[in-house]
């Protein structure tokens, strides 16, 4: 089957992505500009009602940027499974939730010296971008009024393009037959496996950042999103797929991901990261060595 492939363009989406959000960024702080504009006249004239309406419209304008990011999202990742539906999507899908709210997320890793309503609303934003996509993914005609013209939509609502996922229920998210418990140790892997590749990019900027404790708190607590999935994942079940998979992920994934977490309580104690380094040297290792045995046989069940 073709779950490898699918699980590759994920990755492949997650790296160009990057530029894309980073685009995203850049129109979402125009789009929250003249409420931030509005927002600080209010402060300097201490007209509390002004600057509500500038907090208001800097939120509304960057939701609408953000929402349209999420509707172009899904509706492509729908215009791709319509056109290769050989392809399973379900790794697509959870890189799909992570893009539609990526875009706020790194906006606010930012440490700005003067923080202004864009920085302030933010909060609100990364819930709405949550809001569109489960729209988008269970109601997509809601959202035509406003976002009839992202490309891809109208493809999406059209009749005769319906999803796999929109025609078989939500529970179809999966293209291929699975036992519930496969379902949710093999989606526990992935989704950990992706709050890695979000580590990494954090560890990355952190070489530039103006306030180091807040990104090691932001580490942290994608350390403790990454083992909670991991905590789903059932060893004899992976191992069933895969000989091993379910143990590489308690003796080496688990572990040093636990080992990171330490070092960073304990004021980054390199023996910790250390080990973590090795641990997770060596469950890539096996990940590179097995990558295509897993998206076989995963595409098979």
């Amino acid at each position: 089957m073709n779950t490898i492939r699918s699980i590759l363009i994920m990755f492949l989406a997650c790296s160009f992505g990057l530029m894309v959000i980073a685009i995203v960024m850049v129109i979402m702080g125009l789009a929250g500009a003249p409420g931030a504009l509005i927002f600080e006249a209010g402060k300097k004239t201490k007209n509390v009602l002004l600057s509500v309406l500038g907090f208001v419209l800097s939120a509304l304008g960057q939701s609408y940027v953000v929402g349209a990011y999420a509707v172009f999202v899904v509706s492509l990742l729908r215009w791709f499974s319509e056109a290769r539906p050989n392809i399973p999507t379900w790794p697509l899908w959870i890189a799909a939730f992570f893009h539609s709210l990526a875009a706020p997320e790194y906006a606010k890793r930012e440490r700005a010296k003067e923080p202004t309503a864009q920085h302030y609303s933010l909060g609100i934003v990364v819930l709405l971008s949550i809001v569109f996509f489960f729209i988008m993914v269970f109601a997509p005609n809601t959202l035509n009024p406003i976002y009839g013209w992202v490309p891809f939509y109208q493809s999406t609502i059209h009749p005769n393009t319906t999803s796999n996922m929109t025609k078989n229920g939500s529970d179809d998210l999966y293209s291929y037959s699975l036992t519930q418990s496969q379902r949710e140790s093999v989606d526990g892997f992935f989704t950990a496996y992706q709050y890695l590749q979000d580590m990494h990019v954090l560890i990355q900027a952190m070489s530039n950042s103006q306030d180091p404790v807040e990104d090691l708190k932001g580490l942290e607590a994608l350390i403790e999103k990454s083992l909670d999935r991991l905590a789903e994942c059932e060893v004899l079940v992976l191992n069933d797929i895969q000989p091993g998979w379910g143990d590489v992920v308690r003796d080496k994934f688990m572990p040093a991901l636990t080992k990171m977490k330490s070092g960073i309580q304990n004021n980054g104690n390199k023996v910790d990261f250390a080990k973590a380094d090795a641990l997770l040297a060596s469950f890539d290792s096996w990940l590179q060595a097995n990558w295509n045995e897993i998206g076989q046989k995963v595409g098979e069940k």
